[in-house]
């Protein structure tokens, strides 16, 4: 993983995932 350059970048980054883990599951 390589290392954010923010915290709200990297916060704001792993929603996304998470949302889009989440639409590629249903």
């Amino acid at each position: 993983m390589a290392e954010p350059p923010r915290f709200q970048e990297a916060s704001r980054c792993n929603v996304c995932q998470c949302s889009f883990n989440t639409f590629r599951r249903r």
